[in-house]
């Protein structure tokens, strides 16, 4: 019991180190304060997942009641909006190759493949990109703002020794 305490002040003395650290601490801040536009990004993702998927299921029940004969893979990668939006973030987060995805809509249609692949690019170019270019440009003007305020900090402890200083030579 004796050296779990210990371990625990040790702990709760290294948090206070933490504390001296800047670029540490800066970075924790940067992410905290980074949530809600991230959010606001993943929103718009999900957004742009749901309609290219309700989209793609159109497409998919004109071809389907045409043909009786599709592949039960079909179902099984598209076989409602939730697995069709999954699949859709597995072709662009990379969890299954893309050719695996499109196999199945080839199948009914060469325009599918066309139509994957301008998704997959679209959003791994577009909609990350601009994830990456939010994140960014948010880092870096909370860092500004921090060198403001470390700078302005600095600023007021000189003129605080200025200030007693004078007072000690006058």
């Amino acid at each position: 019991r004796i050296l779990r305490f210990l371990r625990v002040a040790r702990a709760a003395r290294a948090l206070r180190k933490l504390h001296q650290m800047y670029e540490c601490r800066l970075i924790m801040d940067c992410m905290a304060h980074a949530m809600v536009p991230t959010l606001w990004v993943f929103l718009l993702l999900t957004f742009t997942l749901y309609i290219t998927g309700l989209v793609l299921m159109q497409c998919l029940e004109m071809f389907m009641t045409d043909s009786p004969d599709y592949p039960n893979k079909i179902v099984q990668l598209y076989g409602g909006i939730l697995r069709t939006m999954y699949t859709l973030t597995l072709a662009i987060a990379g969890g299954v190759p893309w050719r695996d995805l499109v196999l199945p809509l080839e199948a009914l249609s060469g325009w599918f493949i066309p139509f994957f692949v301008l998704f997959v690019v679209g959003v791994k170019f577009g909609v990350l990109n601009i994830l990456a270019a939010v994140f960014v440009s948010f880092v870096s003007r909370f860092v500004n703002n921090h060198i403001e305020e470390h700078l302005h900090d600095l600023i007021q402890e000189d003129s605080a020794t200025v200030e007693d200083m004078r007072h000690l030579l006058a």
